[in-house]
């Protein structure tokens, strides 16, 4: 439920805004993002057995999304609150989202990465299974790349422990915004712990540091936004599909921008 705000609201009374419904998760954008790269995205996860949870996986199906699901209880729902500049807060219910208890059978079959949101080790079943998928990945030689996804969620899960999680995993990627990589690295230069760090700066220029020191920069164009909610998420897939075809990281970067900038015009995370 994505909510529009011309001013703060007004306690105790009512405040004009504009209201739209939009299909979400960190995870599902990924994949739409990836296969409107024109890649292949498959969506593991857990999804309600309700009427919005069919539409939530018609909705990826339109999109040639595959689907590695399974389905219980009731569909996560969050509210996000845009302000003027087009900056969004979230209020979240993650419902079924937290239940993934098991991995449905061939989820992995010819995978050549494996993305995943810090949102998926924060709490339920989710958080468990994830590893497990990280680790048969690992096992079947499958890099991995790690979303960052709020300062809130490493908050929860606690810095140094990501930080270990991280070195564990040794991830070909991690990808985070830049308030979210301050809070990781706290003065450091990049993420020792993965092959290469990428980071996002709203309008600013992205960053890959290597972690032998070397850097890539690329300046997104210019672009009015209405809602910035879900642009990590297509900026990741566009980056990742492009070095997957083997790109550059400064071609990898702008393929991650001009994907982004298709949901920054609208409400929600849906690609233009």
């Amino acid at each position: 439920m994505v909510v529009h705000l011309e001013r703060d609201p007004t306690r105790g009374t009512d405040t004009p805004a504009q209201i739209s419904t939009a299909r979400g998760g960190s995870a599902a954008n990924v994949a739409v993002a990836v296969s409107a790269a024109g890649g292949v995205g498959r969506f593991l996860g857990s999804v309600g057995a309700d009427p919005a949870g069919d539409v939530l996986l018609a909705n990826l199906q339109q999109r040639g999304v595959e689907q590695s699901i399974v389905r219980v209880g009731t569909t996560g729902t969050i509210v996000v609150l845009v302000d003027s500049t087009g900056e969004r807060s979230f209020l979240t219910d993650r419902g079924a989202s937290t239940q993934l208890a098991s991995i449905p059978t061939g989820a992995l079959a010819d995978v050549d990465l494996l993305h995943v949101p810090a949102y998926s080790f924060v709490e339920g079943p989710l958080a468990e299974t994830s590893e497990r998928v990280i680790g048969a990945a690992v096992d079947a030689g499958i890099p991995i790349s790690i979303s960052t996804s709020s300062v809130a969620a490493l908050r929860h899960y606690g810095r140094e422990r990501f930080l270990g999680l991280l070195g564990a995993i040794r991830p070909a990627y991690v990808i985070a915004n830049h308030a979210e990589y301050s809070y990781l690295m706290q003065g450091h230069p990049w993420i020792r712990e993965a092959e290469a760090t990428v980071i996002t700066n709203s309008g600013r220029a992205a960053v890959v540091r290597r972690a032998d020191g070397t850097e890539v920069r690329a300046t997104p164009a210019a672009i009015d936004v209405t809602d910035t909610t879900g642009a990590g998420d297509a900026f990741a897939g566009g980056f990742l599909v492009a070095r997957l075809r083997g790109q550059g990281d400064e071609d990898a970067l702008h393929s991650g921008h001009a994907l982004a900038a298709q949901t920054l015009n609208q409400a929600g995370a849906e690609l233009g």
